[in-house]
């Protein structure tokens, strides 16, 4: 099912990205209509949320490869698998999975 543009907006409207020029993934899909299911884009965003959190916690851009692989590294991306329903909404879903870690 391709991403609709709607839960790209809902899921981007706590980005640090939305209101600013700061390059974001998440709005580059929206902007060209990549074809992607909801399960991938839920765990970019995660991810990007992630990244934001993390760099403002280090006091420093960490990137988003570095991000990716903390992801992976600390066990996010696993919960984020065990956890993902696509009723729950961006907020609902990242604080699940940080919470599952911690």
């Amino acid at each position: 099912m391709a991403i609709k543009h709607k839960l790209l907006d809902e899921i981007t409207c706590d980005q640090p990205c939305h209101k600013g020029d700061n390059y974001c993934i998440l709005k580059e899909m929206m902007k060209h209509d990549v074809k992607y299911n909801n399960r991938l884009v839920m765990q970019s965003a995660c991810v990007n949320k992630f990244k934001y959190e993390e760099s403002k916690r280090q006091q420093k851009d960490i990137g988003w490869n570095i991000a990716y692989n903390l992801w992976v590294e600390k066990g996010y991306a696993k919960a984020f698998g065990d956890l993902y329903n696509e009723d729950d909404s961006l907020t609902v879903l990242y604080n699940k999975v940080i919470k599952s870690i911690k």
